[in-house]
């Protein structure tokens, strides 16, 4: 569970695969386009280039891929559903029972337990036909994982036991907004670097698209009929992004208690995930990682939040 190795293995589970190509599959929503035909390649690359300064390499979408999203229909979306809620009730077996700790890791357990109940929800939603609200579920789903590797790893005691204990809404001190808690665990996962740059409004803003989706931004009102739908290009990176967020919270417990069968979980999970990446929407492949994390240095911190 330790190593130097371990920094490099969390960029391939997922801080960089899950969370930082997460933040730019977003652009990957124009993307599909090029399959379809409605605009030419090359007025396509030189328009993606144009809006990102031309610094955006717009990938070629060869025949097999069109294939492939051409596929992406009614029968994919079942099957992707079945898949998703499979990974979450896996993940939940695989938990360990829940036990009274400490302050930091009874609410980093929470935080785990919550991002799995927004993936599911998130799942059923679009089972439901309502794709937009799923889409506003992307946001709190990698805002609970993230907290959750933000106790286990970032956040100082002071932090931790300025957390309030009681159901009173509107306390001061809470946790940090997701750019602050993804800022902190920088200096552990400097990859995550990438997604923090995403926020700054003087930045790439490719991390921009979270907010869009939560607060009725334009990508959601611009899918609704008559205006415009959601696509299943659309449903389906919804469906990929959720897998992704969602297998950062039972990996954070992997990392906190080195439970050797959910890590194993987590590593499978994660190499299958990124070769549905590579092989439908064209990002880069993963490639080999170890299969360990860092030692977390933050120890207990805290009363037990139950007995």
């Amino acid at each position: 569970m330790t190593g130097a190795g371990g920094v490099a293995s969390l960029a391939a589970l997922g801080v960089e695969n899950l969370f930082t190509a997460s933040c730019h599959a977003g652009r990957l929503a124009g993307w599909h386009r090029l399959a379809v035909g409605r605009e030419s390649l090359e007025a396509r690359r030189s328009t993606q280039a144009a809006r990102m300064g031309g610094h955006v390499e717009v990938p070629r979408i060869d025949s097999r891929r069109k294939r492939l999203m051409s596929s992406l229909g009614f029968e994919w979306r079942n099957s992707r559903c079945a898949l998703g809620l499979q990974q979450v009730s896996l993940a939940q077996h695989l938990l360990p029972p829940p036990r009274p700790c400490c302050k930091r890791h009874d609410f980093a357990r929470s935080a785990i337990d919550l991002a799995l109940e927004h993936h599911r929800s998130l799942i059923l939603l679009v089972q439901s036909g309502m794709y937009g609200s799923a889409g506003t579920l992307l946001r709190p789903l990698v805002e609970a994982s993230t907290a959750a590797w933000w106790l286990i790893y970032s956040a100082d005691d002071a932090a931790v036991q300025s957390l309030p204990t009681t159901r009173v809404e509107g306390h001061p001190d809470d946790l940090l907004m997701l750019r602050d808690m993804a800022a902190d665990l920088t200096t552990v996962f400097p990859v995550i670097g990438a997604m923090v740059e995403g926020f700054k409004k003087n930045g790439s803003r490719s991390s921009k698209w979270m907010h869009q989706y939560t607060h009725g931004g334009t990508p959601q009102l611009t899918r609704r009929d008559p205006i415009g739908n959601w696509t299943d290009f659309d449903i389906a990176l919804t469906l990929v992004r959720a897998e992704m967020f969602g297998l950062l919270a039972p990996a954070a417990e992997g990392a906190l208690s080195g439970k050797a069968d959910l890590l194993s979980f987590v590593f499978d999970r994660r190499e299958a995930i990124a070769f549905d990446l590579n092989r439908i929407f064209g990002l880069g492949e993963l490639g080999e990682g170890e299969r360990a994390f860092p030692e977390p240095d933050k120890r207990c911190c805290g009363d037990p939040l139950f007995s």
